[in-house]
């Protein structure tokens, strides 16, 4: 089981997933299995659109992400409703919310398919399909944190608010919410995401902030670009490091969320040695973010 995503050679999958797609289509052969080979065709379909999204999300794509997430929805969905005709061993007993139609891309992110919390009801959907629901639910909260600022937008055009827009998750996707709770308790300056968009740009905080102000983005572009004896950046998604400057007294965290992602706290007193809280926080949500809950989630439901 590969640590992270980008251990997976996603290209090599999409590839392939479409080679039997392909394939299904001129042969016909998912039709001539009637439900069971719709499902299969509507499950390889929702996967090769997640992994799409996935990459135009930590490519900093707001169009592509959007319109690939989007189309995973519906496909899961789709499948779901073919599932709900069937009967295999998950099924539970219980009756299942029904699947209402399809909603318009503007409402996929406004929350109003908002999950029920705290609330646990017999899931009865095979265990592939969970396990494509809850990487569609991670992918849509990244997504939600990473372009944050234009959601955010487009939410107090129609009467919103942060609230509104993280609404539909549960508390432990609820990035914002997490983040903002963190930040109140620890006293940290800012928490921010900064992105390597472009090789013109080598770092550009041009998304996610939970503060406004620049103030401290020179010196943590500084410390970002700084390279070690072998000639890489010293930052990787296994723990977060630690960096205090004596000159101004701040302290900063960082750790790799994607290939071109850094997560970035900021304390300006009290953090000259690493404080313990505080990273396992960062590792929580570094987890959550880089997809590592996505795979361990997959190898438990193979197991």
């Amino acid at each position: 089981m590969p640590n992270s995503f980008s251990d997976i050679n996603s290209e090599h999958i999409l590839h392939e997933i479409e080679s039997i797609i392909t394939k299904d289509v001129e042969k016909k052969s998912c039709e001539d299995l009637g439900p069971l080979g719709i499902g299969a065709e509507k499950e390889l379909i929702t996967l090769k659109y997640l992994f799409m999204a996935r990459k135009a999300i930590t490519s900093y794509n707001f169009k592509d992400s959007s319109i690939f997430l989007y189309t995973a929805k519906t496909s899961l969905s789709s499948w779901r409703e073919v599932c709900s005709n069937q009967t295999y061993p998950e099924k539970s007993n219980k009756n299942e919310e029904p699947v209402g139609p399809f909603v318009a891309i503007q409402n996929f992110f406004t929350g109003q398919e908002r999950q029920a919390k705290n609330v646990k009801r017999a899931n009865a959907s095979p265990n592939n399909m969970q396990w494509l629901d809850k990487f569609l639910t991670n992918l849509t909260a990244k997504m939600t944190l990473y372009f944050m600022n234009i959601l955010l937008e487009r939410e107090k055009k129609i009467g919103g608010d942060s609230k509104t827009l993280w609404r539909k998750f549960s508390d432990d996707y609820n990035y914002h919410g997490l983040i903002r709770n963190f930040r109140g308790r620890s006293s940290a300056h800012s928490i921010a995401l900064i992105y390597e968009i472009s090789e013109n740009v080598p770092f550009c905080q041009d998304g996610y902030s939970c503060e406004q102000s620049k103030e401290h983005l020179q010196n943590t572009i500084s410390l970002l670009q700084e390279k070690n004896e072998k000639n890489q950046t010293p930052f990787t998604r296994s723990f977060p490091i630690h960096s205090f400057d004596k000159n101004t007294g701040c302290a900063y965290y960082f750790i790799q969320i994607d290939d071109h992602v850094m997560f970035v706290v900021t304390f300006t007193e009290k953090h000259s040695a690493p404080d313990n809280g505080t990273s396992e926080f960062i590792m929580t949500l570094a987890n959550k973010l880089s997809g590592i809950d996505v795979l361990i989630n997959l190898q438990r439901f193979g197991e």
